[in-house]
């Protein structure tokens, strides 16, 4: 059972919200905890800035500071602002209270006009106290107590009232601060929603702008498919869709000229092998029925016929398998000297049939080139049979090394091509005046193509047909 496909818009919705939700919930985590910290911090700082004042305030007033006056605490002027400003502060997200012991560990202050809730807490904390639960009693540190399922913290120090021995215990409900903690955390979810849902919402709009142009794509890939290869221009907005598009644009261009070349090749041959089939079927009729006079010239027309019919359909076939790879190169280091020497030597017999004369010029350097020997030999062959075909008298080749290329020049002293044909020269079945298929120059620019070489047709200066043929001298992988 094949594995279900995402959408490139459920992907990136997907990846975002994934993204997202890591997001939230890393900065809730971390910044729960750093808040956490800070205000346990800073109630901490709170409580010990609180004592520490109260103490220094009792102290400097230890000799007629009565129980009664604790709760109208006077010194000075600047020491009660600053006592009164920190507990305002202090009290406005902590809720401190103090008490005060004597040294056998019981409730001097506050009285008895305190409400129940504080006596009950005020009672509790000094039966831990006479627990001994609280072991740091005298040193000023901040410790940690559960009264009633509430956390507490509590920081005692020494004092002076009317030179008894006492202790001041300044404790906070933590209750307090958790519940501000609990609001700015609600807060920083609210935002964190919000800013999310604004962020999918840009995902959405991202993915379809992203999305929009591929499928627009698809489409026209679908098109082509459908051999519709009309070229369509595409302006988006990134980079990379451009050049897909554009890609794709070329891709239907050439396959429209492919598809257009195989039309014109399926009529072409098509054609070529209909008129020998036509003449063979004629005769042979004609002797069947007894209807032909000379029967030994019909044979000949009939076998000869049939050559012409075997050498197209060898052709075809072997042009088919050079386009296709399937008919393999066997590369090896060659002497294009000798490689041309033999092509001239093989057609030797048709050059002097038709009264040709071909010179072949070359340099004194050992020219020497990885190919399929057969093959290039018959691309220099089929010029040549051209050459003899449409030359006056002379056909000249020239070899030489221009650059890392072996370049070679064939010219003759014939008419040359017509200026609308040039451009046909090597399409398949295009046959010029005089011509047999149409095939042997398609074939020879094929090899040349398949040696990563490049082959040009064009008058030269005398008027008659000239071909180049540039050929690297690295060795090519087939």
């Amino acid at each position: 059972m094949s594995k279900a496909k995402k959408s490139i818009n459920k992907s990136i919705f997907t990846s975002h919200l994934i993204i997202i939700l890591i997001f939230m919930l890393l900065t809730a985590i971390i910044f729960d905890l750093a808040l956490r910290i800070y205000v346990r911090r800073e109630t901490r700082n709170q409580i010990i800035t609180t004592g520490e004042i109260l103490q220094k305030s009792i102290n400097q007033n230890s000799t007629n500071l009565g129980l009664d006056e604790l709760q109208n605490l006077q010194v000075n002027e600047r020491g009660n602002s600053r006592l009164n400003s920190i507990l305002k502060r202090a009290n406005s997200i902590l809720d401190i209270k103090y008490i005060v012991i004597n040294e056998d560990k019981n409730i001097i202050y506050p009285n008895e006009n305190i409400n129940q809730e504080d006596k009950d807490t005020s009672s509790e904390l000094i039966t831990k106290i006479k627990k001994n639960q609280i072991s740091n009693i005298n040193r000023g540190v901040v410790i940690n107590l559960n009264i009633r399922g509430n956390k507490y913290q509590a920081v005692s120090y020494p004092i002076k009232l009317q030179n008894n021995s006492c202790y001041l215990i300044v404790y906070s409900d933590l209750s307090k601060s958790d519940e501000v903690t609990r609001k700015v955390n609600f807060l920083l979810f609210s935002i964190l929603i919000i800013m999310a849902i604004i962020s999918l919402s840009i995902s959405t709009k991202l993915a379809k702008k992203i999305s929009n142009p591929i499928y627009d794509v698809i489409k026209y890939a679908k098109n082509i498919a459908e051999r519709n290869y009309t070229v369509k221009e595409f302006n988006f907005e990134h980079e990379e869709l451009t050049e897909l598009s554009k890609t794709m644009s070329f891709m239907a261009a050439k396959l429209s000229s492919y598809d257009n070349t195989m039309k014109t090749f399926m009529q072409n041959a098509s054609h070529e092998l209909r008129t020998p089939l036509m003449s063979i079927q004629g005769y042979a009729e004609g002797i069947r029925l007894d209807v032909v006079e000379d029967k030994n010239k019909a044979i000949e027309i009939i076998i000869e016929e049939s050559k012409r019919l075997s050498t197209l359909v060898e052709d075809l076939l072997y042009l088919s398998k050079i386009d296709a790879m399937q008919d393999d190169f066997n590369l090896e280091k060659v002497d294009m000297k000798e490689l041309i020497s033999s092509s001239i030597d093989r057609i030797k017999g048709i050059t002097i049939k038709n009264e040709r004369e071909i010179l072949f010029t070359h340099c004194d350097e050992e020219l020497f080139l990885y190919c399929d020997e057969e093959k290039l030999m018959r691309a220099i062959i089929n010029i040549l049979a051209n050459c003899i075909r449409y030359s006056n008298k002379i056909i000249d080749i020239s070899l030489e090394k221009k650059d890392e290329a072996i370049v070679i020049d064939i010219n003759d002293d014939g008419s040359g091509f017509d200026k609308e044909d040039k451009e046909h020269i090597f399409d398949r079945f295009f046959k010029g005046k005089g011509g047999n298929y149409g095939l042997g120059l398609a074939i020879t620019k094929t090899i040349v193509q398949k040696h990563n070489g490049i082959i040009t047709a064009d008058n030269n200066i005398s008027g008659g047909a000239n071909f180049n043929m540039i050929l690297p001298l690295q060795k090519i992988n087939t």
